[in-house]
């Protein structure tokens, strides 16, 4: 064989090489094209039967994280029936956690998961109840945030404490606050705590002690001034007014001052009712 023929020859067989290499690159091609068109086509038809089967249906739905709310009333107000759509739940979920938490204002925060296939579990926050509101002979929550619940009770067997004459605003949130400053003893000892609104002081209020006593203090400084609560009281004898707003003196309800306190308490009352 010459020189021209085995390069000739090589030459041929390069070409053919390269055919085939052609061939099975664009059969590989094809080959990924219909698997992922094959994959895609079963895909749907899964999806497709999922969403006309029933387990495309929520079959159930629970409620965690309550303490004070009702599982039913977060229920209620989540909006969702047995039978509503699983996906159609869940990517609304914003919208149901939203509703929850605008309905209900002692919970804080809602959280909706899906906890198996048709299981839906909301998870719930709640504000703690601090103290009672007392109107009249009923009672009504009030939560950590300074919200007052519409809601009234016909009785309480809670430790918190009774406030009076206290509405939603600064003073009743100041009042939430410094309280949780008093020592632990002190609170034991608290049975109502009044808001007095007097025009010179309108953060002054009145505690109602288990011992007969009755202090009178302003809101900033009344965990400050009551922690000294105990040793005031070893200092008396008898029952009375320990008037702790400006300074810290004990009036006797059995006194000539007191009556005189009184007086010039219920003038005080009359004349804020009169420009009212």
């Amino acid at each position: 064989m010459s020189k021209k023929e085995g390069l000739e020859e090589t030459a041929g067989n390069s070409q053919v090489g390269t055919a085939s290499s052609s061939h099975t690159e664009s059969r590989r091609r094809l080959y990924w094209k219909w698997s992922g068109l094959m994959l895609v086509f079963t895909l749907a038809i899964f999806v497709s039967l999922y969403t006309i089967s029933s387990y495309s249906n929520v079959k159930d739905v629970s409620v965690e994280g309550t303490s004070e709310v009702y599982d039913q009333e977060v229920f209620n107000n989540s909006s969702i029936t047995i039978g509503d759509s699983v996906l159609g739940t869940y990517f609304g979920r914003e919208d149901i956690e939203t509703r929850i938490t605008e309905a209900i204002p002692q919970v804080s925060d809602a959280e909706l998961k899906l906890t198996g296939l048709q299981s839906v579990t909301i998870t719930i926050s709640e504000y703690e109840t601090v103290a009672f509101l007392q109107t009249d002979d009923d009672y009504q929550k009030i939560l950590e945030n300074g919200v007052i619940l519409d809601e009234t009770l016909p009785r309480i067997t809670s430790s918190q404490p009774i406030l009076l004459n206290f509405s939603q605003g600064e003073a009743l949130e100041r009042m939430l606050s410094i309280y949780e400053e008093v020592d632990d003893q002190v609170q034991s000892l608290i049975s109502e705590i009044e808001h007095v609104e007097a025009d010179h002081n309108p953060m002054l209020v009145r505690a109602f002690m288990n011992d007969g006593n009755e202090v009178l203090a302003s809101i900033p400084t009344f965990a400050e001034r009551m922690n000294y609560y105990l040793q005031m009281r070893e200092t008396v004898d008898g029952n009375g007014v320990f008037d702790l707003e400006a300074g810290a003196y004990f009036i006797p309800y059995d006194s000539e001052e007191y009556e005189s306190y009184e007086n010039d308490d219920e003038n005080e009352e009359d004349m804020d009712q009169g420009g009212e």
